[in-house]
């Protein structure tokens, strides 16, 4: 489930541990609505008030840093020619994560 504001942006998420939708367990979002592509973008995500994944975005989103045992570590995003996330990759260039897609985007 997730929290939305009066224009519908994602401002907040919880994890669903439960059926209840109150269950927040920590979780966080915050959120820029003022930006180039008018559309809402997640800037940092927390957990418990503290920042666990931090985003940069220009016209689309660049990079991610991410708490990982107590360590930052950044990812670079890679586009294909539809503008969908295809792979990240780390500080040295390489691979990370693969994405796939199917004809319907998911």
């Amino acid at each position: 489930m997730c929290i939305h504001d009066a224009p519908g942006a994602r401002c907040a998420r919880c994890l669903a541990t439960s059926r209840s939708a109150r269950s927040w367990n920590g979780w966080s979002d915050l959120v820029d609505t003022q930006n180039p592509t008018d559309y809402a973008q997640v800037i940092d995500e927390l957990v418990n008030g503290s920042v666990t994944r931090t985003y940069a975005y220009g016209l689309q989103r660049i990079s991610q840093n991410q708490l990982i045992s107590s360590a930052w570590t950044p990812s670079l995003y890679g586009y294909d020619a539809h503008g969908s996330v295809r792979y990240l990759t780390n500080a040295a260039s390489t691979g990370t994560d693969n994405y796939e897609y199917d004809a319907f985007g998911t």
